[in-house]
């Protein structure tokens, strides 16, 4: 039979969720921890500002692309940008957390 040799492999492995589950991921398994060492919370809201807004519009564009749907005109990009300051609980910040409002 044939037999594979091994081969060096260096990975690096990232993952993201929500602060909890690496927290609770932690608690449970101890060898967890060992295998990522660092965790980095990153905002999750942003100022409601003229780049923002860009931004925002920009990734709108792209998951309409991606999806393969008709692009939203300027007054539906606005209604998604207010429903992402009601979701940050800040009428002058966005969340980020496109996913959530999509």
């Amino acid at each position: 039979s044939l037999e594979p040799e091994p081969i060096p492999l260096q990975t690096k492995v990232v993952l993201f969720g929500e602060p909890i589950t690496y927290y609770m991921l932690s608690s449970l398994d101890p060898d967890f921890q060992g295998l990522f060492k660092a965790a980095a919370e990153m905002e999750d809201v942003v100022d409601w500002n003229a780049q923002s807004e860009t931004a925002f519009a920009r990734q709108i564009a792209a998951i309409c692309r991606q999806e393969e749907i008709s692009h939203l005109d300027p007054t539906g990009v606005a209604a998604i940008m207010e429903q992402a300051a009601r979701q940050a609980d800040d009428a002058e910040k966005l969340s980020i957390r496109i996913g959530k409002i999509s």
